[in-house]
């Protein structure tokens, strides 16, 4: 019986050492690009935030001239 069990050691391979990023899903190539994804969409809801801030200050100089008048 021990002899048919000692020829089955080792069948299933060896595992191979992982660092915790990998195993966390990091260091993938679909990870650097959502982080690429994610920094052009922060950069554009920047860019239309400052947009609004311009358009909204623009206004308000023209209200306050326009009621000065």
């Amino acid at each position: 019986m021990s002899r048919k069990r000692s020829g089955m050691l080792g069948v299933g391979g060896q595992r191979s050492k992982l660092s915790r990023t990998s195993l966390r899903g990091g260091n993938t190539a679909a990870a650097q690009t959502n982080e690429q994804s994610a920094a052009a969409y922060k950069k554009d809801l920047a860019r239309r935030m400052q947009q609004r801030a311009t358009a909204a200050a623009d206004t308000d100089t023209t209200d306050t001239e326009q009621a000065s008048e």
